[in-house]
């Protein structure tokens, strides 16, 4: 009798062990619980979102960083400032850093929230908004305040540095050279980014050595003067070319003329030249139009 009450009082007591282990594994947060946990008492945050994705077979551990891909999205009150904006930017970093796993965890801090553009199934971007994990610029407080610094330019509608690349999107084609004229001048756009008006319209990859000055001016002007056409600046690398699209045959030539004027002529260095591309069409016909800014047609 003593050795078989022994033995049941060692099988309960194992049990109450599992059991207790059990309790504390799911007595962990959730990544998603963690996160806004650790994340919504930061100074000047409004809200935080966070969803996780299984990677693995294995997902009876929501708490597990290694079986959870993990996205968070942080955005403050349009009344920060910039300080409180990249104390909140290093803070979601070393968060990320020290809970991440082998999964893949992505961070966004938003300044002011998302609105709906009227008339359209969409939402417009948050006036800032930057990838602080993983890829930076140069640091996740530094990207903040680089980004909250362009958004105070006038006629600039939203910041966005995503991917270590600066875009910046204005109202109208109206707005796009004199957003541009300033972005050229600060350190932070040596390189580049992009440039665009709030419905895609017209938008610009700039590569500044590449592109002059005079070049980038008639492009908005000719674009500002066709409502109706899409116009784009591509780049891949650093080999930037024009598109023109959904103009007629006779704004195909007018378009081509002010392109084509020699004051715009320019080569770099190294032999490039800024090409351009026109796809025009009139009930009945459609014609396609290649030059290069500066060289007349037929030289």
């Amino acid at each position: 009798m003593t050795h078989s009450r022994s033995l049941m009082l060692g099988a309960a007591c194992l049990v109450l062990m599992l059991s207790a282990c059990m309790s504390s594994d799911s007595s962990k947060p959730s990544l998603e619980e963690l996160s806004q946990q650790s994340l919504s008492t930061l100074d000047g945050v409004e809200s935080v979102a966070a969803h996780q994705t299984a990677v693995t077979a294995d997902t009876s551990d929501r708490s597990d960083p290694d079986a959870w891909a993990l996205d968070i999205d942080v955005a403050m009150t349009l009344d920060v400032t910039a300080d409180q904006v990249a104390a909140a930017a290093s803070a979601i970093r070393d968060f990320t850093t020290e809970h991440v796993g082998s999964a893949g965890w992505v961070a966004h801090l938003r300044v002011g929230a998302s609105t709906a553009v009227p008339d359209e199934d969409r939402s417009g971007l948050s006036p800032v908004q930057v990838d602080v994990y993983p890829e930076v610029r140069t640091s996740a407080a530094a990207d903040v305040r680089d980004a909250m610094s362009i958004r105070t330019i006038d006629r600039v509608g939203s910041v966005a540095i995503t991917n270590r690349v600066i875009s910046v999107q204005v109202p109208g084609a109206d707005d796009l050279w004199p957003v541009l004229g300033q972005l050229r001048v600060l350190p932070v756009w040596t390189d580049g980014g992009s440039v665009q008006t709030e419905t895609g319209r017209v938008r610009m990859a700039d590569v500044p050595d590449r592109i002059t000055a005079d070049q980038a001016r008639a492009f908005f002007e000719v674009s500002a003067a066709h409502p109706d056409a899409d116009f784009a600046i591509e780049s891949s690398g650093r080999a930037p070319e024009v598109y023109v699209n959904r103009v007629t045959i006779a704004q195909a030539r007018e378009i081509t003329a002010s392109f084509t004027s020699p004051e715009l002529s320019s080569t770099t260095s190294d032999g490039f030249k800024l090409e351009f591309n026109i796809r025009a069409s009139d009930a009945n016909e459609s014609a396609d139009t290649h030059g290069t800014f500066g060289e007349p047609q037929g030289t």
